[in-house]
């Protein structure tokens, strides 16, 4: 398996796909888990990348960072996912006020997905996009999904509302280091992180500037390094880990500090009528790019940056991909196709067919 799942990560080193890329997976069912690493991190073919290597997990920090630590204030009864933000920011125009915390982590405010905030503020400016944020029109009534980072933007600024301290300071002492994971996650602009040790991408907007241990996202940059949407680097031992205590805790194999099995469970569940949960993806269909054979029971993310985390809840599965396709920014077609492709190589070893899908 090590070696199939090494050639197609060569080719993709061949083809221009990313410089490097690190591949976990695990069957809890058949006991069996493997690491697979290949390329560079993009720094003149110098360091080669391995298990330690950070990479920018870009919008995996919706569902790990966000979702989770929003999960913990839920447990806490600090929020509920009914909470609207008329109840944070008072009164707001139209309907904006009635978005729930729930319709902001399922994608479900009629909020755009992007906006380009960083055009007029460069940097340091979280409190600028949250106040410009809250004046942005819906592009779809309150509950109609629309994939969006500003609605993760602000789950973030409500987060430290209800906590007195940064997200990413409450997400590393609540969840990170509980987890025993701080030597394996980051926040944009770690000190510790240079080419030796993490993957390197660039941005087309500024000129295919190169950037090593700072966020890829604009927008996350000019908010200071780290936001609800982006920021999180993380090694692929560090996911695995980070998957399989969330796992666990489904199986009723471990418990998390943060939350309970009955939070958790409420967060993993897909909401009616959409693909999403409260913070997780699920696979779309026959298209999916986690392949043909991850059940329906199954949760993840796709980062812009390469990255991407399935769990199959039905069938004990974890498989992580983490790469910096953003490194060469024109290949977002040839990841498309190339995720399935890993995804269902690994399956099919495993013993999975049409059959079983």
């Amino acid at each position: 398996m090590n070696k199939k799942v090494k050639d197609l990560l060569v080719e993709g080193v061949k083809e221009g796909l990313f410089s490097g890329a690190s591949v976990a997976a695990f069957h809890g069912m058949k006991g069996q888990s493997f690491l697979v690493n290949c390329g560079n991190t993009g720094d003149n073919n110098t360091f080669l990348v391995s298990e330690d290597t950070f990479y920018d997990l870009a919008s995996l920090t919706k569902p790990l960072v966000t979702a989770l630590s929003i999960a913990c204030l839920v447990e806490r009864g600090l929020l509920t996912l009914g909470t609207r933000l008329s109840e944070i920011y008072g009164n707001l125009s139209g309907k904006k006020g009635d978005i729930s915390i729930g319709h902001l982590l399922s994608h479900a405010s009629g909020l755009p997905a992007h906006v380009k905030f960083y055009e007029s503020c460069k940097e340091d400016c979280w409190q600028y996009v949250i106040e410009n944020i809250l004046y942005v029109e819906p592009l779809a009534e309150v509950g109609e999904s629309i994939y969006s980072d500003l609605g993760y933007m602000l789950l973030a600024d409500i987060i430290e509302k209800k906590v007195g301290k940064r997200l990413c300071d409450f997400w590393f002492e609540e969840i990170a280091i509980p987890l025993g994971l701080e030597e394996d996650f980051c926040f944009s602009g770690n000190k510790h992180l240079g080419p030796e040790n993490c993957a390197l991408t660039s941005n087309i907007v500024d000129n295919f500037v190169y950037y090593c241990g700072q966020v890829h996202d604009d927008n996350c940059r000019s908010m200071g390094s780290y936001a609800g949407h982006a920021g999180l680097f993380g090694t692929v031992k560090g996911l695995l880990k980070l998957c399989k205590s969330i796992v666990n805790s489904y199986f009723s194999k471990g418990t998390l500090s943060f939350c309970s099995r009955d939070v958790l469970l409420l967060f993993l569940q897909r909401q009616q009528g959409s693909h999403w949960t409260y913070g997780f993806d699920t696979p779309s269909g026959l298209y999916s790019t986690s392949g043909r054979y991850f059940s329906q029971h199954t949760v993840g993310h796709l980062g812009f940056t390469g990255t991407s985390f399935w769990c199959d809840l039905e069938e004990n599965i974890i498989i992580i991909l983490l790469t910096n396709r953003a490194l060469f920014n024109n290949n977002l077609r040839k990841m498309k196709v190339f995720r399935p492709v890993l995804h269902d190589h690994i399956m099919e070893y495993w013993g999975y067919d049409e059959s079983s899908s």
